[in-house]
């Protein structure tokens, strides 16, 4: 009897972790491409200052996410590209090249995406 109470405790622990680490991904993922999306609308205002601002500071806020959460639950090397490719879109408005963050700013979303997919409870992730 007592090996049925401590996997049934096993068990309720590991889906607490689950639902934690999901949690996690899935909210930091969620704010860093909505910062992403507002960082574009300024561009398209004309507020280039601020929205290289919110790139810097979201860049920064990557990195301390990545290193206080997401390196815990996650392969080190697909936040560190994000992290990087996150580093030049300041950059690139910095230089007036607009097609260019357009295009990267794209694809760190797509790579948030991937990461959140990841993250989700399904029999494939699982396994």
């Amino acid at each position: 009897m007592k090996r049925i109470y401590f996997a049934i405790v096993f068990l309720l622990i590991a889906l607490g972790v689950g639902a934690l680490e999901y949690g996690v991904i899935s909210s930091g993922c969620d704010s860093f491409n909505e910062r992403l999306d507002t960082a574009e609308e300024m561009l398209e205002n004309g507020r280039y200052t601020e929205a290289q601002e919110l790139c810097r500071q979201t860049a920064e806020d990557f990195d301390r996410y990545s290193e206080n959460g997401l390196y815990y639950f996650y392969n080190h090397d697909n936040t560190k590209e994000v992290g990087e490719s996150l580093s030049k879109l300041g950059e690139y408005i910095r230089l007036g090249r607009i097609d260019d963050f357009v295009v990267l700013k794209d694809l760190i979303q797509k790579r948030l995406l991937a990461i959140k997919d990841k993250e989700h409870i399904t029999l494939k992730n699982i396994i």
